[in-house]
């Protein structure tokens, strides 16, 4: 049985980072499989250290840094684990006003799936 890495806060957000930052890579070069695995890594991260004393903190964090494609990602886990929500659909909102680019885009489809507009999906 794989031994659990343990994180500080500061390790978790960088770790969070490079997935995000590695899986939005593999898009723009059209390497969705690397993409699709990277995903997988990152969902298993998310439930390996949700628990974390750190995680909602975390989650904080990332939606105060610079690159917008964090910022969202961190929005969805925030609202999909019911942590500032007022804050991440604040962060959505203005991602999405600035209409462009896929964070604009993926920050619209995650309001949707949030308020309930789109049958059937979750965050």
């Amino acid at each position: 049985m794989k031994k659990r890495e343990i994180l500080t806060k500061e390790q978790f957000i960088q770790k969070y980072i490079e997935y995000i930052e590695g899986m939005k890579f593999c898009m723009e070069k059209n390497n969705y499989k690397k993409n699709n695995v990277l995903a997988k890594k990152f969902n298993q991260f998310i439930i390996t250290h949700e628990k974390e004393e750190y995680f909602e903190e975390g989650m904080y964090d990332l939606m105060n840094v610079e690159q917008e494609n964090i910022k969202v990602s961190a929005a969805c886990n925030s609202l999909r684990h019911e942590i500032h929500i007022k804050y991440a659909i604040n962060v959505l909102e203005k991602i999405k006003k600035m209409g462009k680019g896929f964070d604009s885009f993926h920050a619209e489809i995650a309001l949707k799936n949030y308020y309930g507009e789109i049958p059937n999906r979750k965050l």
